[in-house]
C-alpha cells in the first residue's frame, strides 16, 4: 500500500468504493476504509480500535450512530458538548434514557435542536439502517455546509429534489466525486460512513490506494499493486464443505444465442454438506480464445433475482462476482444460480465458454468446479420493453383497507428489423421508495393487473421492493400493474410513498418462448420511472381486534363473560370518545336480545359502560358517556347469559366498533380540536347461544357373544357420555335394565348376576340383578363438558346356577343437570346393548391327526407313542380333569404318560392293568384349550421286556363317563363322546425294519435300488426269501437280477433271480442273508446281462 499522506478533500470517488449495482461485498473493501476510521479515531469523533475487525467497516450504519457521529463533528468531541448525564425531553417516542441505548436519545435529540434532524417526525427510528443520501445529508449538516438548491444532476441514479441537492454540494465541496452513479437509496456502511465524515472534516488520511478499496489489496482490474500493508488482522473461523457443479439444466453445448443482449449461460449448484456456509464471491475466467469486452457484465440470479453484483471483466478476461449480502447454503440443501451474462454488442459465431476461479465462502473445504457450455451468438435481436411510470399522485385517510401505493406500465417493443409476434414476460421487478413511509408498516404486498394479483412473492429489504411475477405481456400490448398494500401503521402526520426504477438491470423480462432476457429501450435507459406519489394521513387513533380471541364462541344459557367483542384502541395522542353506539348486524331465534341478556357491559381501558340488553336484528345499542384514551386501552363488550328453561337457540353479532361507532364529540383531550379519522374496527364475535345437550354412544364393540356358565367379570355394556355444546353436566345416576330368555330365578340370571358399574374406569357400586330387572347406579360424580366425555361400563359376574339363556343389558335413563343453569337434561333414547348367550361349557373328542400309524415295537423300547385325540373346547375355555381309556393287552406296557402335541408332559397314569387307563386329576394349567380352539393329547408307554404280542389297543369309550372336563369357573362336566380307538400295535423281542436307502448312481447295472435291514432284539435276523419287480423297457439281452450285500463283489452275492414282475430271489450259499442283531445291513440291486434295445422308439430305455 503506498505511503502517501493525501487529503480526504482529494478526489476520491466514494461512488467507486463498491462496484455492483447492488453493493457488492464491503468486505474486499474494508481496508481501504482502514486510514478514514483511524484518522477519526485518532481525533477524537470514534472510538479507537486496535484491529480492523474493531471498526466493523464492512457493516451496516444505524441511524443512532450516523446521528451521534453528526453530533461530534458540530459540537465538538468534549464532555461540555456531550454531556454524560443528559435528560432526555422526550422528541421521539422511540427513544429514552434506557432504550435502544443509554446514548441513543442523546444523539437523537441533540441532533435535532442543531437542526442535523427533523423534530417533525413522531419516531426517530435509532436501530434502523440508513441510506447513502441520508447519512451525506447529515454529515453536511454536522459540518455546517450548505445544501443549496440546484436542478441538475450529476448522477444518473440520484433524481428525488433533496437527494440532488445533498448530492450536489458534497460533489462540490469534494466530499465525493465524480461518477456515473451514487446509490442515494443503498444503506450506507459504516467504512462510507467514516470516509464521508473525514473527508467533511478535512482530516489527514495515510496509506490510502484507491485499487485497496476497489479490490481489497489483491489484484485490481488493469493494474498489479506493488505491496501491501496491514494494521490489524482478523482471523475468519472456517467450517463446513462447500461443493460447485454446473447443473443438467444448463443449455446445451452450441446452443446459438443473441449477439447483444443478457444470455443466461449456465445453472451452477452450490452444496453445503453438514454446516451452513456462506459464499461471498466467485471467480470467472474466460475459456477460450474469443476476447471477452470490458463492458461485459456477468452476474448470478435465482428465480429472476439478481442476488450477486454485475461484475465487469478485466484484460486478462477475469471477473469476481460478490454477493451482499453473502448468500446463506444451509446444511444439507443446495442451491441452484442461474448465471448470466450481458454481451455488448459484437459479431455473430463468436463461441463463448466461462470456467470457474477462486471460491471464497466460509467453507473449510470447497470442491468442484464448473464450467459454461460453449455458447455461440447467432445474428438475433431481442425483444425490447418500454417501462414508465403510470396512474397519478393520490392521498388516502389511513384505513385496513388494501390500496394502491403505485403504478407503472410495460409495453412489449421490438426493433424494426423484428417481424414475428415476441410476447413477453415480466419475471420479477425490485424499486426503490423514496418517500417517508417505513416499508415495515405494509403487509399483503401485492401487485395487481387487471384486478388480479399477479405477484407469487414479495420481499421487502430496508428501501427496496421486489416483486417475483411471471406474467406473460402480449406483442405490442401494455401492461398497467399497481403495487397494493395494506397500511398497518402511519408514523407521521403524513407518510407518503413513491417507488422508482433505480436500473433497468431491476427488472427482468424475457422473451415468452425463446427465454431470452428482452432489453430496457432507449427511452427506459435514458430515464427510469418514478412512479406516482401516494400521501396517506391519520394514524393518530387504531382500531384492532385481539387476535388471541376467535371470531366465533358457542355458549350455553346461564353463561357469564360472553364475550361479544374484544380489541384495543391506541391513540398516540390522548383522545376523548363520545357515546359509543353499536349495532346488533345479526339476531336469530326468538328475535329479541332481551330474551338473552339482562345487560350488556362495555369496557375502554379502565372506564365501564351498561346498556339494558333490548333490540332485534338491526337494533343499535347506546353507552352513554365519554372515555379519553392515551396509548392503547383494552375493550371489551360482554354479558351474562339468561339461563331461562328451554331458551331457542341463537345466534348473535355486533356490528364493528369504528371511530363512527361514537357519535358525541369526538376531539383530542390537549386541544379539542376535532378527530376525524382513525384506522381499522374491532369486529364483533359471533356467538352461538344453543341449550346444552348430551350425546351417549356405545362404545363397547360387543356383538352377539357366548359365554359359559359363571363367566366372571363380564362387560355387557360400555357408553361415552359427551356433549358437543353448552355448559358443563353433571351425571350423578344412571339406570340399567336387564332382559333375557331365562328370568328363573333357581337356574336364569335373577339373582344370579351381580353387576359394577365403572365411570371412565373405577369401580362406583355393585347391585344384584333381581326380579325387578332394573338397577340404578347412584352416586356417579362425573362432570361432561364439550372438552370432557365420560365412560360408563357395565360388568357382570354371573353364578354357576344360571347354566343357561340369553342376557341383554340397556341403559335406559341418566339423571343430568346443567351445572350453570340447574336445568335437567334429559335424553330420547339410548342404544340398546349386545346379546349374551349362556350355556355350559362342552368339548368334542376326536381321533387327532397325530394318532400313530399301527407299530411294531421292540420290547423294552420307552416312551412309544400309543394313541392320540383332539380336544376341542365349546362356549368356554376348559380343561382336562380325568380321562378314562379301556384297552387290550395294556398290561405289555407300564410308565403311561399323558403329553400334549408340543410334547409337554400333562399327566401320569393313576391306574393301568390289561383292560383299562385311567388318568387322574389332570393339572388344569397344562390341560387348558381356549374355547373354539383344539389341541391334542396323546398316550406314551415303555413296553415290557422279554415280551412277544399283538393287538394292543387303546380305546376312549363312548358315552358320559369315560371324560370329565372343567371349565373357567370350575366346574366339572363330563361330555358325552363317541368311541375312539388306536391302531393296533405289536410288541416283539425281535424285530427286523426294511427302508429304502439313499442311492447315489442310480445305475441299473451298478445300482437299481438300494434297502437298508435293521435287526433290534436278542438274535440276527436271516432273510428267507425276497420277492420284487423290475421292470425293463428298451433293454434286450438275458436280463438277470443280483442283489448284494454292503458292496458289489462276487463273495457278497445274497441273492439271485430274474427280471420280471412278482418274482422270488434265492439266496445264495454266500450267506449274505443274515443281519447281526443291532445291526444294519445295507442291500444293492442290479440288473445284469440288459443291453440297450436299438429297435427301441426314439431310443427310449426306462427302468422302474
Amino acid at each position: 500500500m503506498s505511503n502517501l499522506s493525501k487529503k480526504v478533500t482529494s478526489a476520491i470517488s466514494v461512488v467507486a468504493i463498491v462496484a455492483s449495482a447492488v453493493g457488492s461485498s464491503i468486505v474486499a473493501a474494508a481496508s481501504g476504509f482502514l486510514p478514514y476510521a483511524e484518522a477519526l479515531a485518532t481525533a477524537g469523533y470514534i472510538q479507537s480500535s486496535s484491529n480492523e475487525a474493531g471498526y466493523r467497516l464492512a457493516d451496516t450504519a444505524s441511524r443512532q450512530e450516523v446521528a451521534g457521529t453528526a453530533i461530534k463533528m458540530k459540537l465538538g468531541t468534549g464532555s461540555t458538548a456531550l454531556p454524560a448525564n443528559y435528560s432526555c425531553k422526550g422528541y421521539f417516542t422511540d427513544v429514552s434514557a434506557t432504550t435502544p441505548a443509554s446514548w441513543s436519545c442523546r444523539a437523537a435529540e441533540l441532533a435535532a435542536d442543531n437542526g442535523i434532524v427533523s423534530q417533525a417526525n413522531a419516531k426517530f427510528r435509532p436501530t434502523d439502517n440508513i441510506t447513502r443520501a441520508e447519512a451525506l445529508a447529515m454529515v453536511l449538516k454536522a459540518a455546517g455546509m450548505e445544501i443549496p438548491t440546484v436542478t441538475t444532476s450529476s448522477f444518473n441514479d440520484v433524481t428525488i429534489a433533496w437527494q440532488v441537492n445533498v448530492a450536489e454540494a458534497a460533489l462540490a465541496k469534494k466530499i465525493i466525486s465524480a461518477n456515473a452513479s451514487f446509490r442515494p437509496n443503498d444503506s450506507v456502511s459504516r467504512g462510507e460512513l467514516f470516509v464521508f465524515a473525514a473527508n467533511a472534516l478535512g482530516l489527514s488520511v495515510d496509506d490510502f490506494n484507491l485499487d485497496d478499496i476497489l479490490n481489497g489489496g489483491d489484484t485490481s482490474t488493469g493494474t498489479t499493486s506493488t505491496g501491501t500493508t496491514s494494521t490489524g488482522t482478523t482471523t475468519e473461523v472456517k467450517a463446513g464443505d462447500l461443493n460447485i457443479s454446473l447443473n443438467p439444466a444448463s443449455p446445451a453445448v452450441g446452443t446459438q444465442v443473441p449477439m447483444s443482449g443478457i444470455i443466461r449461460f449456465a445453472v451452477v449448484d452450490f452444496k453445503a454438506a453438514s454446516s451452513d456456509v456462506t459464499l461471498s464471491s466467485v471467480e470467472l475466467k474466460k475459456a477460450g480464445l474469443s476476447t471477452v469486452s470490458s463492458s461485459t457484465r456477468i452476474w448470478f440470479e435465482k428465480d429472476g433475482l439478481r442476488l450477486s453484483g454485475k461484475a465487469s471483466f478485466t484484460s486478462e478476461g477475469n471477473a469476481i462476482v460478490s454477493f451482499a449480502p453473502s448468500l446463506v447454503i444451509k446444511a444439507g440443501a443446495t442451491e441452484s444460480l442461474d448465471l448470466y451474462v450481458q454481451l455488448a454488442d459484437i459479431v455473430s459465431g463468436t463461441d463463448y465458454q466461462f470456467v470457474s476461479g477462486n471460491i471464497l465462502s466460509s467453507a473449510q473445504n470447497v470442491g468442484g468446479a464448473f464450467m459454461t457450455p460453449v455458447l455461440r451468438t447467432a445474428n438475433y435481436t431481442v425483444a425490447t420493453f418500454t417501462a414508465d411510470r403510470a396512474s397519478s399522485d393520490a392521498s388516502y385517510k389511513a384505513s385496513n383497507d388494501l390500496v394502491e401505493l403505485g403504478a407503472f406500465k410495460i409495453t412489449a417493443t421490438k426493433t424494426g428489423s423484428v417481424t414475428e409476434t415476441r410476447d413477453e414476460k415480466l419475471q420479477s421487478i425490485t424499486l426503490y421508495q423514496s418517500g417517508t413511509a417505513n416499508l415495515s408498516n405494509l403487509s399483503n404486498i401485492v401487485l395487481v393487473r387487471n384486478g388480479q394479483v399477479v405477484s407469487s412473492g414479495s420481499a421487502v429489504a430496508a428501501k427496496s421492493l421486489t416483486f417475483v411475477v411471471n406474467d406473460i405481456v402480449k406483442d405490442g400490448s401494455t401492461a398497467t400493474y399497481y403495487i397494493k398494500a395494506n397500511i398497518n401503521n402511519v408514523e407521521n402526520n403524513t407518510d407518503t410513498y413513491q417507488f422508482y426504477l433505480k436500473n433497468t438491470s431491476d427488472i427482468s423480462i424475457i422473451e415468452a418462448n425463446s427465454g431470452f432476457r428482452a432489453n430496457a429501450d432507449a427511452a427506459t435507459e435514458a430515464s427510469r420511472f418514478t412512479a406516482p406519489l401516494y400521501s396517506v394521513t391519520g394514524g393518530d387513533v387504531k382500531f384492532e381486534r385481539d387476535t388471541s380471541v376467535a371470531l366465533s364462541a358457542n355458549y350455553a344459557p346461564g353463561s357469564d363473560n360472553v364475550v361479544l367483542m374484544q380489541g384495543t384502541i391506541t391513540a398516540k395522542n390522548a383522545v376523548t370518545l363520545e357515546n359509543p353506539r353499536i349495532t346488533i348486524s345479526n339476531l336469530t331465534g326468538t328475535g329479541n336480545l332481551s330474551n338473552y341478556f339482562n345487560t350488556i357491559y362495555l369496557t375502554i381501558g379502565n372506564s365501564v359502560f351498561s346498556a339494558t340488553a333490548v333490540g332485534t336484528a338491526s337494533s343499535t345499542i347506546d353507552f352513554n358517556g365519554s372515555v379519553t384514551v392515551s396509548g392503547t386501552a383494552q375493550v371489551k363488550i360482554y354479558g351474562t347469559l339468561k339461563s331461562t328453561t328451554n331458551m331457542p337457540d341463537t345466534t348473535i353479532k355486533l356490528d364493528d366498533l369504528r371511530l363512527s361507532s361514537f357519535i358525541g364529540v369526538n376531539q383530542y383531550t390537549a386541544n379539542q380540536n376535532t378527530l376525524s379519522s382513525a384506522v381499522g374496527s374491532i369486529p364483533g364475535i359471533s356467538v352461538s347461544v344453543a341449550n346444552t345437550a348430551l350425546n351417549v354412544t356405545r362404545n363397547d364393540g360387543l356383538g352377539a357373544t357366548s359365554l359359559a356358565a359363571g363367566s366372571k367379570v363380564v362387560t355387557v355394556y360400555g357408553a361415552q357420555i359427551s356433549s358437543s355444546r353448552g355448559n358443563p353436566v353433571t351425571v350423578s345416576s344412571a339406570s340399567f335394565t336387564f332382559t333375557g330368555s331365562n328370568l328363573s330365578t333357581s337356574t336364569g340370571f335373577l339373582n344370579n348376576a351381580f353387576a359394577t358399574l365403572y365411570v371412565d374406569g373405577v369401580a362406583i357400586t355393585s347391585k344384584t340383578v333381581d326380579t325387578l330387572s332394573a338397577i340404578r347406579f347412584d352416586g356417579l360424580n362425573a362432570t361432561v363438558t364439550p372438552t370432557k366425555a365420560v365412560n360408563l361400563v357395565v360388568k357382570v359376574d354371573f353364578a354357576d346356577t344360571f347354566a343357561a339363556g340369553t342376557f341383554i343389558a340397556n341403559l335406559t335413563d341418566l339423571t343430568a343437570v346443567d351445572a350453570v343453569s340447574s336445568k335437567d337434561i334429559t335424553l330420547a333414547s339410548f342404544p340398546a346393548g349386545a346379546v349374551f348367550t349362556v350355556q355350559a361349557a362342552g368339548a368334542t373328542f376326536t381321533v387327532s391327526d397325530a394318532n400313530p400309524q399301527a407299530s411294531l415295537f421292540l420290547a423294552g423300547s420307552t416312551n412309544n407313542k400309543l394313541f392320540a385325540v383332539k380336544v376341542t373346547a365349546n362356549n368356554d375355555n376348559v380343561n382336562l380333569k380325568t380321562l378314562s381309556l379301556t384297552g387290550t393287552s395294556l398290561d405289555s406296557f407300564t410308565s403311561f404318560k399323558l403329553y400334549d402335541s408340543a410334547g409337554n408332559l400333562v399327566a401320569n397314569s393313576s391306574t393301568a392293568t390289561a383292560t383299562a387307563l385311567v388318568f387322574d386329576n389332570i393339572d388344569a394349567a397344562k390341560s387348558t384349550v381356549a374355547q373354539d380352539k383344539s389341541v391334542s393329547f396323546y398316550v406314551s408307554a415303555d413296553a415290557n421286556t422279554n415280551t412277544d404280542i399283538s393287538g394292543v389297543v387303546v380305546t376312549l369309550p363312548a358315552g358320559t363317563g369315560s371324560v370329565v372336563i372343567r371349565g373357567s369357573n370350575g366346574l366339572e362336566i363330563s361330555p358325552t363322546v363317541t368311541a375312539l380307538s388306536s391302531n393296533s400295535h405289536a410288541v416283539a423281542q425281535n424285530t427286523a425294519v426294511i427302508a429304502k436307502a439313499a442311492n447315489p448312481s442310480k445305475e441299473l447295472t451298478t445300482s437299481a435300488l438300494r434297502f437298508t435291514v435293521a435287526a433290534s432284539g436278542k438274535n440276527q435276523v436271516t432273510l428267507s426269501s425276497l420277492s420284487g419287480s423290475v421292470q425293463l423297457s428298451g433293454y434286450t439281452g438275458a436280463t438277470n437280477v443280483s442283489i448284494y450285500k454292503d458292496s458289489i463283489s462276487a463273495g457278497n452275492l445274497a441273492f439271485t433271480g430274474v427280471v420280471g414282475s412278482a418274482q422270488t430271489y434265492t439266496a445264495t450259499a454266500n450267506a449274505k442273508n443274515t443281519v447281526d442283531a443291532n445291526s444294519t445291513a445295507t442291500y444293492i440291486l442290479v440288473v445284469e446281462g440288459a443291453i440297450g434295445d436299438p429297435a427301441s422308439p426314439s431310443g427310449v430305455k426306462d427302468w422302474t
